[in-house]
Parts: structure tokens; C-alpha cells; sequence
């Protein structure tokens, strides 16, 4: 339920008559609920105002037709205006079931010479300012009014000129709210679009590095799994024949990933046979995997060297290298 919190002062009529100006437009706006008529002033364009009926807030009609007349007859009297009501517009609303108070208003009005008056059912207006407002529904019980709620929703609607301007009013309000909403969720949007950019950014640096971290990793790995100089120097001169004048010590280092070139007689004498039977069986001594470290350099040296021949004693061992 929507609650105001707007405080509201009732008009109090003095005793003393007060000259009126007779020239501006006055309205009377009269609610019969259940027990209660209530009464509103409004003077040409100014807010309207809750005006005391026999000095209280409300008049118990205790269901009497002669109530309105009662009413009118108060209010008429502390108007002072020159022609009583004939320059006031008077509506009189009533809830379901308390048009029976209305059943005089005609004659009741003429008598206060009123040229100008309506009469509205409470319910059907109430509804109208729901739906035109787009508000909730506002709480009436027989004991208590939201009077600044009557007075700033549902008595600007009573008139037809009135009306306009109080759904106008409405409307424009509905469009700065429109307008505030829009501006929100372009910012939200734009703060949306900016953190994603941020975090894509972030992503793509992160991947960046990631990416990096693989490649180095990588060769790491690689360098780690070739075997070490070492090994190779021992090996592959009695895996291939005259291996030192096909394949030069500086390449063999570029190849194994060293710096250092390893330093090889010259001229080189190729091994004997039992040289050759010797580090064959240091070979297989090898862990399996040392071999095919060793073999998988092998098989890139002949990629790249044609004139490397394997050594009769490994061809059955190392088998086809290309």
C-alpha cells in the first residue's frame, strides 16, 4: 500500500463574515462515505483545501437526506459569498449505497441559487485516478480519510478542466521518471560495457602470459628430454661411421642446445671394431629412455645429414632411421 506522509491543515471558518472576492472561481466539493460528509474548498488554480463542517472535520450524516442541506447551509453561510453558491461549481460524490443522501441535491442547490454542479459516484473516479496515476489502491475505512490523498489525486479529477491539467501533470511526471529510468540503465550499461572490456582485457593479457608460460615450459621439457653432450659424444661416433667429418662439433652443439663446442681431435680416427662392440653394450646398459633420446637425435641428424651411415654393429639395434 502507498502511504503520504503530507501534513494538511483543515480551514477553519471564523465567525466573523470576511469579504470575499467574488470574481474568482470557487469549487465545493462534497463526499458522502458511509457515516461521514466531508467537505473540500479549492479558489481558482489553488490546491485544494479540507474545510470544516459545523466546526469539525466531518459531518455525521447518520443517513438523513436533510443532512446535504445541513451541509450546504454551513458552508454557504461561511463562504459569504454575494450570490451564495451561484458562483461556485459544486460536485458531490458519494460512496455505493449513499446516493440516498444526494436524493434532494437538486432542489437543496437551487435553493443556494448553484448554476454549476455534478454528481459522481466515488468509486468510478477512485478507479480512474488508480489507473491514470498507476498507483496502488489507498485504504478507506468508515472511521478514517486520507485527506491529502483526496485532495492531491482524486479532487483534481472531479472537473473536466481540471483533469486535464492534473493527468498532464501526471504524465510529465511519468516521463521524467521515464527519462530518470532511461539515464539508469544507460549508465548501468555503459558501467556493464566498461567492466567486460576490463575483464576481456584482463583475459586477454592472462592468456598472454599463460600462452608464454606453455611455450617456455615447453622448452624446458624439450631440453630437458635431449640427452646430455656428453652421452652423445660417446655414442654417436660408433652409431655412424666417420661421424666427425660429416657432422661438425659446433652444429652438434647447436643442435643439443649448448653453448659450449665441444672440442674434437683433429684429425679424427674412427673407432676400432672392438671400440665399437665396447660402447655398443655400454649402450644397451642405457635406460630405455636414454636410448631413445639418443636414437630420436639420431633420426634428426640423418634428416639433415644424407651422408651419415649407421655403424654395421648398431643397424640391427638402431634398424631404419628415416
Amino acid at each position: 500500500m502507498q502511504t503520504f506522509t503530507r501534513n494538511w491543515t483543515p480551514i477553519v471558518m471564523s465567525k466573523q463574515k470576511i469579504a470575499p472576492n467574488n470574481d474568482l472561481q470557487h469549487y465545493l466539493c462534497i463526499l458522502a462515505f458511509k457515516e461521514h460528509l466531508v467537505a473540500y474548498q479549492s479558489v481558482q488554480s489553488e490546491p485544494w483545501q479540507l474545510i470544516q463542517i459545523k466546526g469539525s472535520q466531518q459531518y455525521l450524516h447518520k443517513d438523513k437526506a436533510s443532512s446535504l442541506k445541513d451541509v450546504l447551509s454551513d458552508i454557504s453561510a461561511n463562504l459569504n459569498l454575494k450570490d451564495g453558491l451561484a458562483k461556485v461549481k459544486v460536485s458531490l460524490l458519494y460512496q455505493q449505497g449513499q446516493d440516498k443522501l444526494f436524493i434532494d441535491a437538486v432542489k437543496n442547490l437551487q435553493e443556494y441559487h448553484c448554476k454549476t454542479w455534478q454528481i459522481l459516484n466515488w468509486d468510478s473516479i477512485y478507479q480512474y485516478a488508480l489507473q491514470i496515476l498507476n498507483i496502488e489502491q489507498v485504504f478507506f475505512d468508515i472511521q478514517t480519510v486520507d485527506h491529502p490523498w483526496v485532495q492531491d489525486h482524486i479532487l483534481p479529477l472531479v472537473w473536466h478542466e481540471n483533469s486535464i491539467e492534473h493527468q498532464q501533470q501526471a504524465l510529465a511526471a511519468l516521463r521524467q521518471e521515464k527519462n530518470q529510468i532511461e539515464e539508469q540503465l544507460a549508465l548501468m550499461r555503459s558501467d556493464a560495457e566498461q567492466a567486460l572490456a576490463q575483464q576481456v582485457n584482463k583475459l586477454e593479457n592472462d592468456k598472454q602470459q599463460l600462452q608464454q608460460h606453455i611455450s617456455d615450459a615447453r622448452a624446458q621439457l624439450q631440453k630437458l628430454q635431449q640427452p646430455d653432450l656428453e652421452s652423445l659424444l660417446v655414442f654417436l661416433p660408433v652409431i655412424f661411421k666417420d661421424f666427425w667429418n660429416v657432422v661438425r662439433p659446433d652444429e652438434l652443439a647447436m643442435i643439443n642446445g649448448v653453448l659450449d663446442t665441444p672440442s674434437v681431435p683433429s684429425p679424427y680416427h674412427s673407432p676400432s671394431i672392438s671400440t665399437v662392440q665396447q660402447k655398443k653394450r655400454q649402450f644397451l646398459a642405457l635406460s630405455e629412455e636414454s636410448q631413445d633420446e639418443i636414437l630420436d637425435l639420431c633420426r634428426e641428424l640423418v634428416h639433415n645429414h644424407n651422408a651419415l651411415q649407421v655403424h654395421q654393429e648398431f643397424k640391427a639395434l638402431v634398424g631404419e632411421l628415416d
